[in-house]
């Protein structure tokens, strides 16, 4: 019988048989490695998303596949996106204005915020259309309501003013008034066409409080469809470059914030745009 144990046809077999399974562990492992690696590519990445709407469906649409770098999100208030965990988001908590102490605290205490590391403080306290916060009112409420956090280990982000002169002003009048604060990172913002303007902010802020950065909002409103894909390649490629810089979030990731030209998604956030694309490979 040529098939019996120790035939040429029962060791040719047998070779084969061994050369397929090693060809199938070499490809499992690969497949591993793969995954681990985009999985640890997100966990590194600054890429986020201002995802204001809550909308979990058009989460997907930039956030939900394997091509994209996005590894967090907030949503301008301490409710998350039901799905930001399901496809491995770290969300991140904001204290917007006076109108959410409540919802934010009740958060704190019904322990939703235990798995969290990151806070954002108040948005825009210098804009009158904003949080609209004198340094004063809102140094009383950090201490009421955010520097109690630093205790459970979580890194506070400063109020995050605008990229106005009036920003880093209020920002300065903040610091002195709130005696003992202390916060971890500074958040920023800024919508512009001048990428060099930009990036001499950025360097400026970082400079003046000697803080790590984050861009929490950003955004070229004057940019035009030939242009605005320059502006953000300009833009992320210059924020991945510096070290101080942790994280960045542009404002088109939908059309709540986006302007037309700058929106992520497809009118219905079925998938994303061209720029979305971009953005999210960032």
């Amino acid at each position: 019988n040529v098939r019996r144990p120790g035939s040429s046809f029962f060791i040719r077999y047998e070779a084969h048989m061994y050369r397929c399974v090693a060809a199938c562990v070499a490809f499992c492992l690969l497949s591993t490695v793969s995954a681990v690696e985009k999985r640890e590519a997100k966990i590194w990445s600054k890429v986020g998303l201002a995802w204001p709407d809550g909308d979990n469906s058009n989460l997907y649409a930039l956030a939900g596949n394997g091509w994209n770098h996005v590894s967090w999100l907030y949503t301008y208030g301490p409710w998350s996106v039901p799905d930001a965990a399901v496809i491995d988001l770290d969300f991140v908590p904001m204290l917007k204005g006076c109108d959410q102490i409540a919802d934010f605290n009740a958060s704190v205490a019904h322990g939703a915020l235990d798995s969290m590391t990151h806070i954002l403080g108040f948005n825009e306290p210098d804009n009158p259309l904003e949080a609209n916060l004198t340094p004063e009112v809102a140094a009383y409420l950090w201490k009421q309501n955010i520097q109690p956090l630093l205790t459970l280990g979580i890194n506070l982000g400063a109020p995050a003013v605008s990229g106005t002169p009036r920003g880093k002003a209020w920002m300065v009048d903040f610091i002195q008034e709130c005696y003992g604060c202390s916060f971890d990172f500074l958040p920023l913002h800024w919508h512009g066409s001048n990428c060099t303007a930009f990036q001499e902010y950025v360097q400026d802020m970082y400079q003046s409080f000697g803080r790590s950065i984050w861009i929490t909002e950003l955004s070229c409103p004057a940019c035009t469809p030939a242009t605005v894909g320059d502006f953000i390649g300009c833009a992320t490629g210059f924020l991945q470059d510096q070290p101080y810089v942790l994280r960045y979030a542009f404002s088109g990731s939908t059309r709540m914030l986006g302007t037309e030209v700058n929106a992520f998604l497809l009118p219905d956030g079925s998938s994303a745009t061209d720029l979305g694309v971009q953005y999210a490979k960032s």
